[in-house]
Formats: C-alpha cells, sequence, structure tokens
C-alpha cells in the first residue's frame, strides 16, 4: 500500500511540475528544430512547390514572344516592384517596367483566376525571385525563392497567405548555407541557426513568438563553444559565459534585463583570473580590479554610476604601487603620483578638474629633481627648471599660456652655460648665444621668427675668430669671411639670397677648414 502511495505521489509531482513548465512557457510546445519543420500547410506547400518546379525552366522572354500578339491589356491592382503595365492571356499575365522592360511572368492556374506561379525577373531577364501567389492580394504561398544576378540562390521562404510560415534559409553570395530560421504567423518561433562557410554551426538562438527566449549558443570555427547567454522576452537575462577557442572560460557574469548585474569576471586563457568588476543596473559601481597572470593585483579603479570616484592605483607586478591618482565624479583631483619599483617618488602633480594645476615635479631614482614645470587649468604657465641627475641645473626659462616667453638658459652637465635664447609667443627672437663647453663663446647672432638675420659669428674654442658673415630672412646674402686658428683671413665668399657667387683664397690653409653646412646655421 505505501508503495502504491509513493507512486503515485510522484506522479503528481511530476504533473505539478509539468504544469508549472507549461505556464511559464506557454508556446514552449510549439517551438520547432530547424530539422523537424512541420506546419498544418506541408500539404499545401508541397502542391505549390510541385507547380513552381513545372515553371522553373522556362524561358520568360521565349513565352512572350510566342504570345505576344494575342495578349491584352490587364488592369491588376497590384503593386509588385517596379511594373508598371500588364498585358496577358487565359495563361500568363506578363509585367513590363517603366522602360518596356520584361519583368514579370505570372503563369495562371486558370482563365478565371490570378493564383498561380509568379516569377520576378532582373532587367536581363535572369530570375530574381519565384513562388506562388493567391487571392484577392495575390499574396505570397507556398516556397518562394530569391536569386542574385549571377543566378545563385540568396533566400528561401516559406509563406502562407502572405505571411511567413516554416522555414527560411539564407545563403552567401556563392551558394553557401548561412542562416536558418522557422517561422510561424511572421514571426521567429523555433530555433535560429546562422553557419560558418565551411557548413560548420557557428550561433544558435531559439524565438518564442518573435522574441528570444531561453539559451544562446555561439561557436568558434573548431566546434567549441565560444559563449553561452541567457535571453527573456528577447533581452539577455541571466548568467552568462564567454570562451576561449580552446574552451577555456573567458568571461563570466550576470545579465539582468539586458544589463550587467553584480559581479563580472575575465580570465587570461591559461584559465587565471584577469578582472573583476561590479555593476549595477549596467553601469559600473564599486571597484574594478585587474590582476597580472601571476595572480598580483596590476590594477584597481572605483567607479560610481559608470562614473570613476575614487582611487585609480596602478601596480608593478613585484606588488610594489606604480601610479595613483583620484577621481570625483570623473574628473582628476588632487595630488597624482607615480613611483618607480624601488618605491622612490618617480612624478609628482596636481589636478584641479582633469587638468593639472600647480606645481609639476619628475625625480631621478636618487630622489633629485628632473623636471620642475608650473601648471595653470591644464597650462603650462611660469618658471621651468630641467636637472642633470648630479643636481646640476640643464635649462631654465618660462612659460606663458603654453608657450615659451623670455630668455631661455642651457647648461652643460659641468654647470657652464651653454646656449641662450630669447623666446617670443614660443618662437625664437632676439639675440642668441651658444657657448663652447670651456664657457667661451661659440656662436653669436639674432634670430627673428626663427630665422637668422643681421650679422652671425662663429668663434674657435680658444675666442678667435673663426667665420663671420651677414644672413638675411633665414639665407646668408653678401660677404661671408673664413679665419684660421691663427686669426689670418684665408677666404672670402660672396652670397646672394643663399647662393654662392663668388670665392676668393688668400692663402693655402694647412689645417682642414671647417666645411660647415651654411644652411644647418638656419635653427
Amino acid at each position: 500500500m505505501k508503495k502504491v502511495f509513493n507512486i503515485l505521489l510522484i506522479a503528481l509531482i511530476l504533473t505539478i511540475l509539468w504544469i508549472l513548465f507549461l505556464i511559464i512557457n506557454p508556446n514552449s510546445s510549439e517551438i520547432q528544430g530547424i530539422k523537424s519543420v512541420k506546419t498544418e500547410y506541408d500539404n499545401h506547400y508541397t502542391e505549390m512547390d510541385k507547380k513552381i518546379e513545372k515553371e522553373f525552366d522556362k524561358n520568360p522572354k521565349k513565352l512572350y514572344e510566342e504570345r505576344k500578339t494575342n495578349l491584352k491589356r490587364v488592369n491588376l491592382d497590384l503593386k509588385f516592384g517596379r511594373v508598371r503595365r500588364y498585358l496577358g492571356d487565359n495563361e500568363y499575365i506578363f509585367g513590363f517596367s517603366g522602360n518596356g522592360k520584361l519583368i514579370l511572368v505570372l503563369k495562371k492556374d486558370s482563365p478565371d483566376t490570378n493564383n498561380g506561379v509568379l516569377k520576378y525577373l532582373y532587367d536581363n531577364q535572369s530570375l530574381k525571385e519565384i513562388g506562388y501567389v493567391e487571392g484577392k492580394n495575390l499574396d505570397f504561398s507556398g516556397k518562394f525563392q530569391f536569386f542574385n544576378e549571377k543566378g545563385t540562390l540568396i533566400t528561401e521562404r516559406q509563406y502562407y497567405q502572405g505571411k511567413l510560415e516554416g522555414l527560411e534559409k539564407v545563403f552567401s553570395e556563392d551558394g553557401k548555407l548561412e542562416e536558418e530560421r522557422v517561422y510561424k504567423n511572421n514571426l521567429i518561433n523555433g530555433e535560429e541557426i546562422y553557419y560558418y562557410e565551411d557548413g560548420k554551426v557557428a550561433q544558435k538562438n531559439r524565438y518564442i513568438v518573435g522574441k528570444m527566449e531561453g539559451e544562446s549558443l555561439s561557436y568558434y570555427d573548431n566546434g567549441e563553444i565560444s559563449a553561452k547567454i541567457n535571453y527573456k522576452n528577447d533581452k539577455r537575462d541571466g548568467v552568462y559565459f564567454l570562451y576561449y577557442e580552446n574552451g577555456i572560460k573567458k568571461e563570466e557574469g550576470y545579465l539582468k534585463n539586458d544589463k550587467l548585474e553584480g559581479i563580472s569576471k575575465i580570465y587570461y586563457e591559461s584559465g587565471k583570473l584577469h578582472q573583476t568588476a561590479h555593476n549595477k543596473d549596467g553601469k559600473k559601481n564599486g571597484t574594478i580590479i585587474r590582476y597580472y597572470e601571476n595572480g598580483i593585483q596590476e590594477h584597481e579603479w572605483n567607479y560610481k554610476d559608470d562614473v570613476l570616484d575614487g582611487f585609480e592605483i596602478s601596480y608593478y607586478e613585484s606588488g610594489k604601487v606604480k601610479t595613483r591618482i583620484y577621481y570625483k565624479d570623473g574628473k582628476l583631483q588632487g595630488e597624482g603620483l607615480s613611483f618607480y619599483e624601488s618605491g622612490k617618488i618617480m612624478e609628482k602633480g596636481y589636478y584641479k578638474d582633469d587638468f593639472f594645476d600647480g606645481q609639476y615635479t619628475m625625480y631621478y631614482e636618487n630622489g633629485k629633481p628632473q623636471e620642475i614645470y608650473n601648471y595653470i587649468a591644464g597650462k603650462l604657465n611660469g618658471e621651468y627648471k630641467l636637472y642633470y641627475e648630479n643636481g646640476n641645473l640643464e635649462e631654465i626659462g618660462n612659460y606663458v599660456d603654453n608657450k615659451l616667453e623670455g630668455k631661455i638658459l642651457e647648461y652643460y652637465e659641468n654647470g657652464k652655460i651653454k646656449e641662450e635664447n630669447i623666446y617670443k609667443k614660443g618662437i625664437i627672437s632676439g639675440p642668441y648665444k651658444i657657448y663652447h663647453e670651456n664657457g667661451n663663446i661659440k656662436e653669436e647672432g639674432t634670430i627673428e621668427n626663427n630665422q637668422i638675420n643681421g650679422k652671425i659669428t662663429f668663434y674657435y674654442e680658444d675666442g678667435k675668430l673663426e667665420e663671420t658673415g651677414t644672413y638675411k630672412n633665414g639665407k646668408i646674402d653678401g660677404e661671408y669671411f673664413h679665419y684660421d686658428k691663427v686669426g689670418k683671413l684665408v677666404e672670402k665668399q660672396i652670397y646672394k639670397n643663399g647662393n654662392l657667387i663668388s670665392t676668393e683664397e688668400f692663402q693655402k690653409v694647412e689645417e682642414v677648414k671647417n666645411e660647415r653646412n651654411k644652411s644647418e646655421a638656419i635653427r
């Protein structure tokens, strides 16, 4: 008795579960797979297919030529593509475009009806569409096929009274199957499959009354699954997984109503954790952490409603801090730091509303400053200094609104002056001097708008005159003199607008002359 009771109890539970399943999925019994598509109109489709097959290879132009003398004007209340005029007899109707091209042929089932096999043509009379039409509006009914101008089948659909009903197939331009799906009452209802060129499945989806439902599977061309995503009422909903081609999990998370919710994770191809993120209502909320493949933390960000808010910190693979900056409502604010792996500060600067504001300093690893700049609202303003690693000054100057302004001084590492220039609004303009490392002048002249103008003079390292001449708008113009190391004039040249006119030598020079390219003096 007890055994019978248990059997009845199990049967009752299974019945309840089945009823619940049907309540949750009221159309589940109607879902069909591609390989098992059956409709209540299959017999109807079979009859139509026979008629289509009979007309398929008939030559439209030949049919028209054979009948044109007996054709009469036909008034069809049918807006079909580019057809503007119809002629017909008891068996066929022919349609013509505005320029008189035959582009439609309708084989009637009988003289008193327009139901029948319809062919729609390209201008060259090659077949564009073929199928069966019926009813007052000549609705598509049965299998319809669509071709490209090369004659390749590109789409095949089943209709009933103008609505998609049954299997649809989509082909590539070279005739390979790309897509298949099942329709019911003009809506996708059942399985949908996408294919790779070699015929392997690329993606599988399921629909209920036009909306994606259940698990969608995507595949690599090697057959391995690339993605598993659940759908509910045409929106991604539930746990999802992405995979590498070797089958290792690439990403996982949870979607609710098409939006990320909760923790999502990304993995390396080795399977090691790469990144974790917190999401709320499709927006990043909370901390995102990225890891090196060895498990050491690489980076972390803090978000509030998809906007950076809080510290962003990056790390060396050793675990030491690499950079640290701070965001408020998506904008950089306050102190920003970067570090050498030793822990020593590499850079220090200050932000205000996403721009540098205040002093920025870059340091050598020995702790001495390398560069010092001053910013106002993201623009360089005020004095700047560059230093050698030994602490000696390398360069000093001034900026106004991101442009160099005033005297700029450069120094050798030994502390001796190297170069003096005058800038106006970012352009060299004024007298300049370049020095030998021993402190003696090497070159001096005047630059206007980045071009040498006026007298220019070069000196040997001991201070004696080496060359002198005149420039005009960046080109040598006039007399140019060369001297040897003992101070004697050895050569005189005449230039006009940068072109050498004449050369006069005063003595043989025992030392090799400096063949300086005069154009290189233009800086």
